[in-house]
């Protein structure tokens, strides 16, 4: 047993973390199993079974958001989770021991399974949960979802939907009720909901040291090019990263987001990328 754990101490402490990700994957990839629990940053949580968490335990699923949490989580600061899903990034972000993470979720059939993955591991003391819409409009109630059970439960073509009803909000509306000087991280990923955040990026480029890791769906947008001019202003606030922490430039960005090739969704074309925000402490031009 002493020589077990020395060879798993050793390996975690000579084994690169990417490294030891490939090898779960090459190890597990043939396995899928509804799992019962989550590891994350070796914190295990009691989840309701998913085969998701098979993957999420893989850490197959979204590597970059992984690394993103790992790099940029602070013991002192706050984390806001727009898109919280059934709770893999809340997980991610309570693994590297933040002050508070606060988690918006608009499906409320996933905001009950979030809401007891909570629960499960008394995850109150740091986490607060909404199940509230991200729209351009607050204080309104939008039906919301398709009947369809393979249409994504948060994506906003969803609003106007038959299957729930939900209340909205902005984000700007949303962030302006948290202390913004303590939050440094925003995760947003709303399914084309991005389409409705211009006031609350213009918002949040008022504060230093934040980043932003947001989801950009293409396919879901009602308006292509006039989502995309409103993103690309907005951006000009921020240093832009791809997910990879790599620079990347307006017309780069401006070409990935009005492609119409890779990806064929409900009859629309275009693209799923994510994107690092970081706010300046001096606003200047695009990248500078």
């Amino acid at each position: 047993m002493i020589m077990v754990r020395l060879i798993k101490y050793f390996y975690r402490l000579f084994v690169p973390e990417k490294v030891r990700m490939k090898i779960r994957h090459l190890v597990f990839k043939k396995k899928t199993i509804e799992a019962d629990y989550a590891i994350s940053n070796e914190m295990r949580f009691n989840v309701i079974p998913n085969k998701f968490w098979d993957e999420f335990n893989r850490c197959t699923w979204e590597p970059e958001t992984i690394e993103f949490y790992r790099n940029y989580v602070l013991p002192d600061k706050d984390v806001v989770d727009i898109g919280g899903w059934i709770g893999p990034t809340m997980m991610m972000a309570y693994s590297h021991n933040p002050q508070k993470i606060y988690v918006i979720e608009a499906d409320p059939s996933n905001y009950q399974i979030l809401k007891q993955n909570t629960l499960n591991n008394y995850l109150e003391d740091k986490v607060k949960l909404s199940n509230i819409c991200i729209a351009d409009k607050s204080n309104e109630i939008v039906t919301f979802g398709y009947n369809d059970e393979n249409m994504p439960d948060t994506s906003t073509k969803g609003i106007g939907g038959n299957r729930v009803k939900v209340r909205t909000t902005t984000l700007e509306d949303f962030l302006k009720t948290k202390d913004m000087t303590k939050i440094n991280i925003i995760k947003i990923d709303i399914e084309g909901g991005e389409q409705y955040i211009e006031k609350g990026l213009e918002y949040i480029s008022n504060f230093s040291d934040i980043s932003i890791l947001l989801s950009i769906h293409t396919p879901f947008w009602n308006n292509k090019n006039e989502t995309a001019n409103m993103l690309i202003v907005q951006f000009k606030n921020y240093d832009v990263y791809t997910d990879n922490e790599e620079s990347i430039t307006e017309d780069e960005l401006m070409k990935k987001m009005l492609n119409e090739d890779p990806t064929s969704y409900e009859g629309k074309t275009g693209m799923f990328f994510t994107l690092i925000l970081k706010t300046k402490s001096i606003k200047g031009g695009y990248g500078t």
